[in-house]
């Protein structure tokens, strides 16, 4: 309901948020935004007890973005790179790896983005 009220034209998603975009994808419960960033999801056959109810997780077949942007890093520990990959080619996304960039957040020490500051001022 709040994306429905909100209609944002610009999605970041990290982590379970990118699980809740699909079960959300998958269930046709979205409306098309025009970017959509998928930052370090995790493996969608996690098996970690504590977010156990955001899974399983199935691959959707529409993404709900007229443009998507899947960054990974190559040391993630929740989504190998072997996973990553698969999942760029599933969805036919364009790609951001960032290499040994851990979960991409604070506790690897990742700090602004300019480049997607950049890239979203570009589009706005």
């Amino acid at each position: 309901n709040a994306l429905e009220d909100f209609k944002p034209d610009i999605v970041i998603c990290h982590s379970l948020a990118n699980i809740l975009w699909f079960h959300l994808a998958n269930a046709n419960l979205l409306q098309k935004v025009e970017y959509l960033y998928l930052v370090a999801p995790p493996s969608l056959t996690c098996s970690i007890e504590e977010i156990g109810e955001f899974f399983p997780a199935d691959m959707p077949t529409n993404i709900y973005a007229h443009n998507t942007t899947l960054i990974y890093s190559t040391d993630d520990p929740y989504m190998d790179e072997t996973e990553a990959k698969q999942l760029e080619k599933s969805l036919n996304v364009r790609t951001k790896v960032l290499q040994n960039a851990g979960h991409v957040n604070s506790t690897s020490n990742f700090g602004k983005w300019e480049w997607i500051l950049q890239d979203i001022q570009k589009i706005s």
